[in-house]
């Protein structure tokens, strides 16, 4: 599966590469690999407090006199309410390990262009949308070391500006959606869930507010609920329909149900 964006897009793609749990969902309940393709975003957002020293596009210091640069969406200090039960940590661990190319034009160099972002802490990200990809690819390597190349990819098109239509259709494009399978695959990440799966199990209501319940269990089965960054937050054993999650604040939750050797995992939102 591809996730991609151009323009505002790219920068939607970029911030929900980093805060989704959908790449391990896919490849947990669907044994679906899954990469993001970045396409002339506007603005990023940093995995550290550093940016762009000068006029320079691969060396990268603590900036001065723009208040709130780092920020979220721009960086990881204020995060969003979503963000925050995920944490900066994850956040960056996500985005690092994750499949990603970034697609530019060559051609998407107007320092001037309108619905380019004029603030300063985008301007701290380049002058113009090719720059601000080149800059983030190396601010990328520099935060996570060159083997991020093993999954983090950089792409030029050629004699193409701000064009969503001609940015996906040139041979770079077509090739990346269509043709590159994803580097990670997810195959070797499987857990064994046969045996539970032919028994068709399923989670209801979903989302939920304060009960959720399973249909097929034998009621020998083990539960460990977790947030998306792994948090175990509800655990029983020998479980039995119905089960309360009213503890749980508002948000999107894994369930794991185990028997013998067998597992099998669902996601559920509580309201």
């Amino acid at each position: 599966m591809v996730f991609t964006g151009h323009s505002a897009g790219g920068q939607l793609t970029n911030r929900y590469t980093a805060s989704s749990p959908i790449f391990e969902l896919l490849c947990r309940d669907h044994n679906i690999s899954a990469k993001s393709i970045i396409a002339n975003p506007g603005s990023y957002v940093y995995m550290s407090d550093k940016r762009r020293v000068g006029s320079s596009i691969d060396q990268f210091e603590v900036p001065r006199g723009c208040a709130e640069y780092n920020e979220y969406s721009y960086g990881l200090d204020d995060l969003y309410t979503y963000h925050r039960r995920v944490g900066a940590v994850q956040l960056q661990e996500w985005y690092g390990a994750r499949e990603v190319l970034y697609l530019l034009g060559e051609r998407d160099n107007n320092p001037n262009a309108s619905t380019l972002p004029s603030s300063c802490r985008a301007q701290l990200q380049g002058n113009h949308r090719l720059e601000k990809g080149l800059i983030y690819y190396n601010h990328i390597v520099e935060t996570y070391g060159e083997e991020i190349k093993e999954r983090h990819s950089l792409a030029l098109v050629s004699d193409v500006g701000h064009d969503n239509f001609d940015m996906y259709n040139s041979p770079k494009g077509l090739q990346a959606l269509f043709d590159d399978a994803p580097i990670i695959s997810c195959s070797d990440q499987t857990t064994s869930t046969t045996n539970l799966k032919n028994k068709n199990i399923n989670i209801y209501p979903n989302p939920a507010q304060n009960i959720i319940s399973f249909d097929g269990l034998n009621g020998d089965e083990s539960l460990r609920i977790t947030d998306i960054s792994g948090r175990l937050l509800l655990a029983k054993e020998d479980v039995q329909s119905p089960i309360d999650i009213s503890i749980l604040s508002a948000g999107l939750y894994i369930a794991r149900l185990v028997h013998k050797n067998e597992s099998i995992i669902k996601s559920f939102i509580k309201l």
